[in-house]
């Protein structure tokens, strides 16, 4: 399974659409979050009009902002053309529109919306302006939609996004897919297993960490800070990984993707 290319910035103008181009995260405590991902991956943080974009070496890397109305919840933002015309497809194909398009200082103008089995998701057209580093650690390195719906999922977002599915298994404990856009992978969706959910269907964002660090020594260090473990390390077909909800409750997997062990999804820890 191939992540998103190491050390990439995306631009505007390049991005086909569904390509991953931006992570943030919602949190009632502002000042605890940045401290705790500056802890895990040495984020700096800049304000611009009131939102907090995350850096890492000096590019922006996620957005953060203080929000008291909603869960703690980190939101994966795919590319589109038109957000406006998302939106009615959202809406026309089983979606939910939960926060209609407005622009994002510095980064773009942004949607957000639920899917029919109410994964939560955004899609975003870049400004000019706008980077995004990626596959690097510190920086998205995948996302994964954790669903009760495989069939549903495949269907919405491949209309929304024109998605071609490559499908790998389809049983009672196995159901992946990973889907494409312009010839790359760029997302991957899992079934969870309807007798052992104890969570909502939701995107799951892969954070990179540093392989002279390990996901271990960072998922120390995020206990340390306050987090809690909901999956204990691992090692995949992605990598390392393990899965945390970090002080507010968030949920985010750790990635070291210099750990990957061949070809499969033969773990299965969605059901946190």
């Amino acid at each position: 399974m191939a992540v998103l290319e190491t050390g990439t910035d995306l631009l505007y103008g390049s991005l086909p659409a569904g390509l991953p181009c931006w992570i943030d995260l919602r949190t009632p405590d502002l000042p605890a979050a940045e401290d705790f991902y500056h802890r895990l991956f040495g984020w700096e943080y800049h304000q611009e009009d009131g939102y907090t974009l995350a850096l890492l070496d000096g590019y922006p890397v996620a957005g953060l902002c203080p929000s008291q109305d909603s869960a703690p919840a980190w939101t994966l933002y795919l590319a589109a053309d038109d957000v406006e015309r998302t939106s009615e497809r959202v809406r026309e194909t089983g979606g939910r529109l939960l926060r209609p398009s407005a622009e994002v200082p510095g980064v773009g103008l942004r949607a957000v919306a639920r899917d029919p089995h109410l994964a939560e998701f955004g899609f975003l057209r870049a400004s000019r302006s706008w980077q995004f580093h990626v596959g690097v650690p510190g920086s998205l390195m995948w996302g994964e939609l954790i669903t009760t719906g495989p069939r549903t999922a495949d269907e919405f977002y491949g209309d929304l996004f024109d998605f071609r599915v490559d499908q790998h298994g389809r049983g009672a404990t196995a159901d992946f897919a990973v889907w494409y856009s312009g010839g790359e992978s760029v997302l991957a969706r899992v079934r969870m297993v309807p007798d052992v959910v104890r969570t909502k269907p939701h995107w799951l964002i892969y954070l990179g960490v540093r392989p002279e660090d390990g996901v271990d020594e960072v998922l120390r260090r995020a206990v340390t800070a306050g987090a809690e473990v909901r999956v204990d390390p691992f090692d995949g077909s992605y990598g390392r990984v393990a899965v945390i909800r970090d002080t507010a409750g968030a949920r985010v997997a750790l990635l070291d993707q210099t750990r990957a062990v061949g070809w499969g999804h033969d773990h299965d820890p969605y059901d946190d």
